[in-house]
């Protein structure tokens, strides 16, 4: 069976291969778990739904990274933030070359002003893909936080020649330049 995790703060999917469900209520929780993004179901049923996913134990590495990373995201939805950078963290420990905990680690702490950790995180997203429209709209953001405007005006610029729909991607989620 094919399980398939949407971030929708950076429009990536994550599809994983994921061993058949034993029964109706792993194969709910998958649904719900993948329910992430603006439409999806209500933030702590995700997150109890990637939780039972993760319990089962049938997921690889980078799939279990996925996992946190969706369920990290239902959390940070939730406001339930040291849930959700623990699970960014991990997903990070599991998957250190993916761009995405990086990214959604680097935008729980924009969301909180804790501004030098996102600029981080979006550094080190963007050492990993150095053109990366999402990471580079997040380290604009920060940059612009900070007070620096030239290059966050730049790292602005660049993520929207790249992705003209940036902006909209953002906004979905709440944030703004």
């Amino acid at each position: 069976m094919k399980v398939s995790f949407f971030l929708a703060a950076s429009a990536v999917w994550l599809t994983l291969a994921v061993a058949p469900a034993t029964g109706a209520e792993t194969s709910s929780a998958q649904a719900i778990c993948e329910s992430l993004g603006v439409r999806g179901a209500e933030p702590n049923a995700r997150a109890k739904a990637c939780t039972e996913i993760l319990a089962a134990g049938r997921l690889d590495p980078k799939q279990e990274a996925a996992a946190r990373i969706n369920r990290g995201w239902a959390y940070g939805q939730a406001q339930r933030w040291a849930e959700a950078r623990a699970d960014y963290d991990r997903a990070i420990a599991l998957d250190p070359r993916s761009t995405i905990p990086y990214n959604e680690r680097a935008l729980l702490n924009l969301r909180l002003g804790k501004l030098d950790a996102a600029l981080r995180d979006y550094q080190q997203a963007l050492k990993r893909a150095p053109n990366a429209p999402y990471s580079l709209y997040g380290r604009g953001l920060t940059y612009l936080r900070k007070g620096q405007a030239e290059p966050g005006r730049a790292d602005l610029a660049m993520a929207r020649r790249l992705a003209p729909d940036i902006d909209d991607v953002f906004k979905s989620i709440g944030v703004t330049p």
